[in-house]
C-alpha cells in the first residue's frame, strides 16, 4: 500500500501534466481557429469571379511604369547602342539665348 507522501508526490506530478495539457490544447485551438478563418477566406476568394487575373495584393512599393533609363532605344534589327548612349537630353532656357546673342 502506497504511503501519503507517495500519493502526494503522484498527485503534484499528475495536476502538473494536466495544467501542461490545458497549455497544449489552448494552443492547439488557437492554431485550429486561425487555419479555420484561413480556410474561410481561401473558400470565400475562390467563389470570387470578378476578377480572375488577380493576383493577389498590391505591392507596397511597385516599380514606375514604361521603360527604364538604361535601356538602349534603338531596335533589336539595328546595331547596339553605343556605350556613351544616355537618355539625358541638355536644353538651354530661351532666356540663356537670347541674352547670348545680344553679347
Amino acid at each position: 500500500m502506497p504511503t501519503y507522501e507517495e500519493l502526494s508526490q503522484d498527485n503534484a506530478e499528475l495536476l502538473r501534466r494536466i495544467a501542461e495539457q490545458e497549455r497544449q490544447i489552448a494552443g492547439l485551438n488557437r492554431r485550429i481557429a486561425e487555419l479555420e478563418k484561413l480556410l474561410d477566406e481561401l473558400r470565400r476568394r475562390a467563389k470570387r469571379q470578378a476578377a480572375p487575373f488577380s493576383k493577389g495584393e498590391p505591392s507596397t512599393d511597385p516599380k514606375r511604369p514604361g521603360a527604364k533609363p538604361e535601356t538602349c532605344t534603338a531596335s533589336k534589327q539595328r546595331e547596339p547602342c553605343p556605350s556613351g548612349w544616355t537618355r539625358r537630353l541638355w536644353w538651354i532656357a530661351p532666356y540663356a539665348v537670347s541674352t547670348a546673342r545680344e553679347r
